[in-house]
């Protein structure tokens, strides 16, 4: 006899793969399981008796992989006892130290402490003394009553001299009475609240938290400029890794990572990349946990064709009243002039701007090239482009034509 439902006390003859159990004809047509996969024991029995022997043979033929794993576990066991225990003594010497220190400063601020109690203690006895010389009974007030009994005026002189002023100082110590020492040691107080604080706060320390990539700073010319920061509350960086690959849809398989390692501050340049191509980067810190999480990844494009260096001709006949060349030719400026201020300042009304012409020293002859320009926000009309050389004169001889008002 087979298999029998619980519910129904029927033969099961189907398998629900949705619930993944075993059903009857009566909990086929049930509401139960209604919209459920359901198919024939037998369809069930067949594939996974079918994946069960894959897994099985697959195993069995894995053996020398399983041994070769067994033996890297044991390995990392052995590696995890090490290392725990070499942590554990690492911590415990540590605290130690920290103990020793703290002990260290106990014994020298409770010597700050005696030497000035003493120091107190020491001056408050003396001035007991002091006093003890004025009671009737003591040696000061009884030499002064023999003294004050001497009728020799010569001797009362002599003997009173030295009395005398013995006996002001302690008339004036008497009158003007303040204990030679504070008993208080208020200023001895320690405030430990944020020493305290620092202990309750002392944990391992943190890997650094996943950069992020600063994109307002970051861009791809014929280099790629990669900027990033780490969160607010990151713990510190040593140094960065940065791994970058190329991304190709047509290929079968993931390029390798290539990576910069050890990359001091927060920016690195990556250079020496292929044009009209897309890279993937990502970023990753250090310190001595080890490396934390990686930055997400970023997609930038590189230029459609090799990138043209070129710097801007200053040998052209262009205005030098109205434009200005960069030091090192790589921007130029469009300045008043001192005519046009004559101009503006007799006119009091707009005056006209020509646009000035300014041309790089680089001609093109063949292929394609890339280049791009930085605009200032401020300015008012720019063109550019690309023109045939043959032109260059004419457009010199025929300012009138590029002539736009302000």
């Amino acid at each position: 006899q087979g298999l029998m439902c619980p519910e129904h006390k029927e033969e099961v003859t189907h398998y629900c793969k949705t619930c993944q159990r075993l059903v009857c004809q009566l909990c086929r047509v049930r509401r139960t399981h209604t919209s459920h996969k359901i198919t024939p024991v037998l369809s069930a029995y067949q594939a996974l008796r079918e994946k069960l022997t894959k897994s099985l043979a697959y195993i069995l033929s894995s053996q020398d992989t399983v041994q070769t794993q067994i033996a890297e576990l044991e390995e990392t066991v052995k590696h995890t006892e090490v290392n725990g225990s070499q942590a554990k003594e690492e911590v415990s010497q540590l605290i130690q130290g920290l103990c020793a220190m703290l002990e260290e400063k106990r014994a020298t601020l409770l010597q700050a402490i005696e030497e000035c109690q003493q120091e107190r203690l020491a001056s408050l006895h003396g001035q007991i003394r002091e006093h003890q010389a004025m009671l009737e009974n003591s040696g000061m007030v009884g030499y002064a009553q023999e003294v004050l009994k001497e009728t020799d005026h010569p001797c009362f002189v002599q003997a009173a001299k030295q009395l005398h002023n013995r006996i002001l100082r302690a008339t004036d110590s008497l009158q003007s009475f303040r204990p030679a020492a504070n008993a208080s040691f208020s200023h001895f107080q320690l405030d430990v609240s944020r020493e305290l604080k620092l202990l309750t706060d002392l944990a391992f320390i943190r890997a650094p938290e996943a950069p992020v990539i600063d994109t307002q700073r970051t861009y791809t010319y014929d280099q790629i400029f990669l900027c990033w920061r780490l969160p607010q509350h990151s713990p510190p960086a040593w140094h960065y890794t940065v791994e970058f690959r190329k991304t190709d849809a047509k290929a079968k398989g993931l390029k390798l990572w290539q990576r910069r390692e050890e990359v001091r501050g927060t920016c690195a340049l990556v250079e020496y990349l292929d044009t009209d191509s897309v890279y993937v980067l990502r970023v990753k810190g250090y310190n001595k946990a080890g490396f934390g999480d990686y930055s997400e990844d970023i997609y930038l494009h590189t230029p459609p064709a090799p990138v043209l260096n070129f710097f801007l001709d200053n040998r052209w006949g262009f205005n030098r009243d109205r434009l200005a060349i960069s030091k090192d030719q790589r921007a130029v400026r469009s300045v008043p002039g001192i005519p046009m201020l004559f101009a503006a300042e007799r006119l009091m009304t707009s005056c006209h701007l020509s646009i000035d012409l300014v041309i790089g020293d680089v001609a093109i002859t063949q292929g394609k090239s890339y280049w791009a320009c930085c605009v200032d926000p401020s300015s008012y009309l720019v063109k550019v482009g690309v023109g045939l050389e043959s032109k260059l004169q004419e457009w010199f001889q025929v300012p009138q034509d590029v002539v736009s008002p302000r």
